[in-house]
């Protein structure tokens, strides 16, 4: 009686192991095939990720966008500013934050030099 319980408990657990295999070598195969999705994204979009930036200037005038641009520089040289064109308007975005709780922060901290700059959703720069 007892050598028969032994059997049927190493044969429970023979059995739990095989198929524990087969998960384990299922779940690696998946995880494979998401990391190969991922590097195809990753070149589609140039390496870029959803996130936020806080746009802090916008207007037809180039000279305008240039000196706002200077500035900011100047006072915050270790927050990133990007500069665009879009028809007719000269923007300037700063930052690269994964959460808009990290964008809030930063625009606490400049919004009394810059009271009408708010967050935005875009494609941002993975950081270093």
């Amino acid at each position: 009686m007892i050598v028969r319980l032994f059997l049927v408990i190493v044969l429970v657990y023979v059995a739990q192991f095989l198929s524990s295999q087969t998960i384990v070598q299922k779940d690696t195969t998946n995880i494979s095939l998401l990391i190969q999705k991922k590097k195809q994204y990753n070149q589609l979009n140039k390496g870029q990720y959803d996130g936020y930036r806080i746009k802090i200037f916008f207007d037809v005038n180039r000279s305008k966008m240039e000196k706002v641009k200077q500035e900011f520089q100047t006072k915050y040289p270790d927050i990133p500013i990007y500069d665009d064109y879009v028809q007719p308007n000269f923007i300037l975005v700063i930052g690269d934050f994964k959460t808009k709780l990290e964008a809030h922060e930063i625009l606490k901290k400049i919004q009394s030099d810059y009271p009408n700059a708010y967050i935005i959703k875009t494609k941002i720069n993975p950081q270093l």
